[in-house]
């Protein structure tokens, strides 16, 4: 069943994309590069009909997360609304200390810091509800 792209859920998808679909690959020995795993990732991810849209934007959740949140108007304010961001207002992707691209490896663990963060503060982030427990 395809769900919306929630902010719990665009964290679940970035979280198992970034370990089964990266870190579990390159473990493995796959030679492609972070943009073809995630790209790949992704189009398996839309085969078993699991996205809430036959074509998303980007191949990040965060960054489509991000890309749902803003109108026209606001989407020249880059990461505002990044999943990410929500957690540590210092968060970026590209930076130079554990760069997606650049050091995958880094990046997930950062990830995964930012995730525990989240969970132990108790809320969704951004919402102020209540996490599902």
């Amino acid at each position: 069943m395809k769900e919306l792209l929630t902010l719990d859920r665009a964290w679940f998808l970035c979280l198992q994309q970034w370990k089964d679909g990266i870190i579990k690959r390159l473990d493995e020995g796959s030679g492609s590069s972070v943009m073809i795993l995630k790209n790949e990732w992704i189009d398996k991810l839309i085969e078993q009909n699991d996205c809430d849209e036959e074509k998303i934007e980007s191949d990040c959740f965060f960054c489509e997360y991000n890309l749902r949140q803003e109108d026209d108007d606001d989407k020249n304010i880059i990461c505002r609304s990044c999943p990410g961001k929500l957690v540590d207002d210092e968060f970026h992707c590209e930076n130079i200390e554990y760069h997606y691209y650049d050091k995958p490896r880094k990046f997930y663990v950062k990830l995964l810091k930012l995730n525990s963060k989240r969970i132990t503060n108790g809320t969704r982030l951004g919402t102020g509800e209540q996490n599902e427990r």
